[in-house]
């Protein structure tokens, strides 16, 4: 009796790491340099900016923090877009 012939090994999937860590640093990146944006947007409109002295150190400093505070939620947000997209490109 014949041996069969042995089926080849399942092909291993794509990585899609690279597209991950790609969509993670545009986040990480990205929602600071908005957010950033933002806060000279609404900088520019708050009377108390304006004036120098203590007024535009408490609002450099706030916008400092802000911006500082947005880098975890920007690379969350990365992550979670890139595992969506690299979802999709499984499809």
């Amino acid at each position: 009796m014949a041996d069969p012939t042995p089926e080849p090994p399942p092909a291993v999937p794509a990585s899609h790491g690279w597209l991950i860590a790609f969509a993670a640093l545009l986040g990480t990146v990205g929602v600071p340099v908005a957010v950033w944006c933002a806060m000279r947007g609404y900088d520019a409109f708050d009377p108390m900016c304006g004036t120098g002295g203590e007024g535009g150190i408490a609002c450099a400093t706030r916008a400092f923090v802000v911006t500082l505070m947005s880098i975890l939620p920007g690379l969350l947000i990365g992550v979670v877009a890139g595992l969506r997209l690299a979802a999709r490109r499984d499809c």
